[in-house]
């Protein structure tokens, strides 16, 4: 059976380099392959990180499904695998067994055999999620690695995604720590606008000598004795600080004339 498909995929791809107007349409590429180009039997050179690589590739397949369209009776019904696509948070493996369960449900091809793995891997190369197929793509990897090689790689990238956003997130939550203590900064370096300024601010002046630089309480010439007694009680104090005076209206305004 293999060496059928082969042969008709060969055959294909010899008809499809005569017919000049599929050529003209479809391909862009200065040189068109010949069958045997296009179905190789051994690795091809192909970088499918060029256009002429993923065109070789997707030629590839285009013969093969060819080779099993005419080696089957029952058609090939690539459209509905096509319609199998890699969810976000779907896993690779389970990925792979949707395609798998495709296959069987969809043709009569086993996926186990070599023509069923050669469309299981075109299509887990191309429908993969966006960041799997890129990083499959950006490896080089192509129909020709092994499925378990492009799983592998796959499950890497799948399980990278989770070290990436706790990244991420450490990012974003350093950065609005670093600007939250910066606007705080700038808000501890602004006074107040209607801020009281401390003593020894510029504009304070004590309330009993009249000098800038303290208060009242703490005046050096507060605590001098007066010149005469008290006149209350005659002790050797100012009348403001006499125990016995009795506090009166207007005792304050003379106290402030004292």
């Amino acid at each position: 059976v293999k060496d059928s498909v082969l042969g008709k995929a060969v055959a294909y791809g010899d008809e499809w380099l005569g017919n000049e107007s599929v050529g003209k349409r479809e391909n862009k590429i200065v040189a068109l392959p010949t069958g045997n180009q296009a179905v190789p039997t051994i690795e091809p050179d192909w970088d499918y990180n060029t256009a002429k690589g993923r065109w070789d590739q997707s030629h590839f397949v285009r013969c093969i499904l060819e080779g099993l369209r005419q080696a089957r009776s029952k058609p090939l019904n690539y459209g509905k695998l096509a319609d199998i696509e890699q969810e976000e948070k779907e896993a690779p493996g389970k990925f792979l067994d949707r395609l798998r369960e495709g296959l069987r449900r969809f043709t009569e091809i086993d996926p186990e055999s070599e023509e069923g793995k050669v469309i299981l891997k075109d299509r887990f190369l191309t429908q993969s999620a966006p960041d799997i197929r890129h990083k499959l793509l950006k490896q080089a990897y192509g129909p020709n690695q092994s499925l378990d090689t492009l799983l592998q790689l796959a499950q890497t990238v799948y399980y990278g995604r989770e070290y990436e956003e706790k990244k991420e997130r450490q990012k974003k939550t350093k950065e609005k720590t670093e600007a939250f203590a910066t606007a705080m900064k700038n808000v501890l370096k602004q006074p107040e606008k209607n801020a009281q300024r401390g003593p020894g601010e510029k504009g304070w002046a004590c309330y009993y000598c009249g000098k800038e630089g303290h208060l009242k309480r703490d005046c050096p010439q507060a605590s001098k004795l007066p010149l005469a007694p008290c006149p209350v009680c005659k002790g050797p104090h100012w009348k403001r600080d006499c125990p016995q005076r009795r506090r009166s209206p207007g005792s304050d305004s003379q106290d402030n004339q004292d």
